[in-house]
């Protein structure tokens, strides 16, 4: 469940991506003094925010739900794991 919410956040930031180079959005933030990976650097670091929030209601609701503390210990743990997989899971949807 955690890495399918990580895959789904990732897929809402290629397809805002698309959106935005095909609206032209990225064609104007060319015209200005910004660097040229700030768009994809704005759209990759909500994501990551959104999905660790994401991560969080889950582990939240799982312990709600009757996940004993010596679990969500390891859960911690396994956050880190996800983080090291979400951003090249990101270089692939969005590269």
């Amino acid at each position: 469940i955690l890495l399918l919410t990580v895959v789904g956040a990732g897929q809402g930031t290629a397809i805002s991506m698309a959106m935005d180079k095909t609206a032209g959005i990225v064609e104007r933030f060319r015209t200005m003094a910004i660097a040229r990976d700030a768009v994809l650097t704005g759209h990759v670091l909500g994501s990551v925010i959104q999905t660790f929030l994401a991560l969080a209601l889950v582990g939240i609701v799982a312990t709600a739900a009757g996940l004993d503390e010596d679990t969500v210990t390891s859960l911690v743990g396994l956050g880190v794991v996800i983080a090291l997989f979400t951003l090249p899971v990101w270089a692939v949807l969005i590269g």
